[in-house]
């Protein structure tokens, strides 16, 4: 008589014929490995959080951004996997509201005739489907132009779209980027103004296009600025095909740069990129050899000069940060990390399993190729062959704003799977200063990367001072759930949130707000500060950013358990004649520009 065995047997049946194969290898170790020997260890920082507010439904929260900084509208805008964008009010006192500001099959099904077909999200998979992403133009307070990332039903008819790359479509989605117009004066998002830049076939249904970003230090006049960077994922089955993200003639695997503007009959230009006009190779790539690049962000140094940081997930190995290098190609699908990629290596599959599936560089790395290696990385360190054990890196950005000293100048990520749930930070100069490409006869070793460590959590779970803060050593513990799927947002005035596909919530982090009106990052409130003003004003800074300062002029950031206001009656010497003809126009009944300012103080500094 035949027996049907129930699932979990059979799971439990693989997973000992997996073990049996381990040992006939003569693989004495099985137990956890350490590929890179990066013992990662608490800092002593810490992110202090609490509940900021839930959008709505419960739904999936992929990415959070800002206008830009010239705009007067502060909101958080929250995307949803779903669809809808919440716009996210701080009204102050504590209380913060979530409004719809734009759905997007509402607005895609009014704009297309027959949406149906090929422009309503997808609705084959919430893993890696619906909306991906909003960036807003820098002009937006002017042209009122924004851009979405998505990933949509396949149409049974391609007549006039326009597809970049030659990569086939294999499943019943595909990724689009469009452009949608915010009319001011109705404060409406019109409906009509769709218009597509670009779709990508998939071969399979993974890993497609992912965020869009603008740089946010750019301004009018620098060659970045207005330029929309499309990270895509390199669309393949478990990630070992070879080629990956190595071939120039499609979009998978690269990240892209376009000027998304519309220019005469073409729906978009690309000033300035690497591979303009070389012989099979598009001219929208800016790097190429990404596996999964997960998010952008964008971090000033000392100098002024911006950079792009890039968090990719990696396969069975190697998470990795990394530093974009105009043209640079960053290995996939050949190197994983500072590790050749095994694409047929591994003696349970092809490049399977941690330590199997990748070996050392060659002596002779630096004469077979020019790649970008990681700034920064952090191995799986689990059990050896294993693969796809839940690791996987979720991208923030540098802390800029003058905050807690403790995360200022840091990079801040995380793992977003089941495996940790670790919160990260690594020292934004050591990044830069990383040794990430090798020049001629340099051997593998000369390869440095920053050196990460853990942050520790602390949770104002009921949103009050009185009462003591929950600990937690990671996220997975925090939210009490197997896996986090954790998003990182930078608000308006560079404050960081934290936000969960599993519970739908918005954290802020505290310590991460703060001084308004500190506006070159030294925790106070001076006359520098409107001399900052001054020069970016219309450019990068705005009405809000001027209301911040005269509102907290003569404060200091809190060291303690309150802010303190210290008078500089001297920093009056240092003020221009346009600050005194400005501060006249705006000068108030009740003085208010030196009126005590009691900042909130961040809970780092009061718990």
């Amino acid at each position: 008589m035949s027996r049907v065995f129930p699932f979990r047997f059979h799971a439990i049946a693989v997973l000992i014929a997996a073990y049996a194969v381990l040992l006939c290898l003569g693989l004495d170790n099985i137990q956890g490995q350490d590929l890179l020997g990066d013992n990662i260890t608490f800092s002593g920082g810490t992110l202090h959080l609490r509940p900021y507010v839930d959008p709505g439904a419960n739904n999936r929260i992929i990415s959070m951004t800002t206008q830009p900084g010239n705009s007067s509208n502060t909101d958080l805008f929250v995307t949803t996997q779903e669809g809808t964008v919440y716009a996210i009010h701080d009204n102050g006192g504590g209380s913060v509201s979530s409004s719809v500001w734009f759905n997007y099959n509402t607005a895609v099904s009014a704009a297309v005739t027959n949406a149906n077909n090929g422009f309503v999200l997808d609705s084959v998979t919430n893993a890696h489907g619906g909306l991906r992403a909003l960036a807003f133009h820098p002009d937006f307070v002017n042209n009122g132009k924004f851009y979405t990332s998505a990933m949509v039903d396949r149409p049974t008819g391609v007549s006039g779209l326009n597809y970049l790359g030659n990569s086939t479509s294999g499943f019943d989605a595909e990724s689009v980027v469009a452009e949608w117009t915010f009319d001011h004066i109705t404060q409406q998002v019109v409906s009509a103004s769709y218009r597509e830049l670009f779709r990508v076939a998939m071969p399979v249904f993974d890993h497609p296009v992912k965020q869009l970003a603008f740089n946010n230090f750019a301004v009018p006049g620098d060659e970045d600025y207005g330029l929309l960077y499309i990270a895509h994922g390199d669309g393949s089955v478990q990630s070992a095909i070879a080629g990956g993200g190595q071939n120039t003639d499609d979009a998978l695997g690269k990240i892209l740069r376009v000027n998304p503007l519309q220019s005469g009959g073409d729906p978009y230009t690309t000033p300035g990129n690497p591979y303009v006009g070389v012989a099979g190779t598009l001219d929208e790539i800016y790097t190429l050899g990404h596996r999964n690049p997960h998010h952008i962000s964008f971090a000033e140094d000392g100098l002024g000069g911006s950079h792009s940081l890039v968090a990719e997930a990696g396969r069975d190995n190697v998470e990795e940060v990394n530093l974009l290098q105009v043209g640079g190609d960053y290995g996939w699908s050949d190197r994983e990390g500072t590790f050749v990629h095994n694409h047929n290596g591994g003696p349970l599959g092809s490049g399977y399993g941690l330590d199997y599936g990748v070996s050392n560089l060659p002596a002779n790395e630096w004469q077979l190729n020019d790649y970008v290696y990681p700034a920064a990385q952090y191995d799986h360190n689990t059990s050896l062959g294993w693969g796809f054990v839940g690791s996987a890196i979720a991208g923030g950005f540098v802390i800029d704003n003058g905050s807690d000293p403790a995360i200022q100048n840091e990079y801040i990520f995380a793992d977003f799977g089941s495996k940790s749930g670790h919160v990260y930070h690594a020292n934004f100069n050591d990044l830069l200063a990383a040794h990430t490409q090798l020049a001629d006869g340099e051997a593998p070793s000369a390869l440095t990367q920053a050196t990460i460590s853990r942050l520790h959590l602390a949770l104002d779970h009921d949103n009050n001072d009185l009462t003591s803060e929950i600990l937690y050593d990671d996220l997975n513990s925090m939210l009490n759930d197997s896996r986090n799927d954790i998003r990182f947002g930078r608000g308006f005035r560079g404050e960081m949130y934290i936000s969960s596909k599993r519970n739908g919530l918005v954290y802020l982090v505290t310590n991460s707000v703060g001084l308004p009106g500190d506006l070159d990052k030294d925790r106070d409130a001076d006359a520098a500060d409107f001399l900052t003003w001054q020069r970016s004003f219309g450019s990068r800074y705005g009405s809000v950013q001027l209301a911040d300062w005269e509102e907290n002029f003569g404060t200091v950031a809190p060291l303690a358990s309150s802010s303190v206001k210290v008078p500089e009656p001297s920093a009056l010497v240092a003020l221009l004649p346009g600050m005194v003809l400005m501060l006249a126009r705006r000068w108030r009944e009740s003085n208010s520009i030196f009126q005590g300012y009691q900042h909130p103080v961040p809970a780092g500094f009061r718990k």
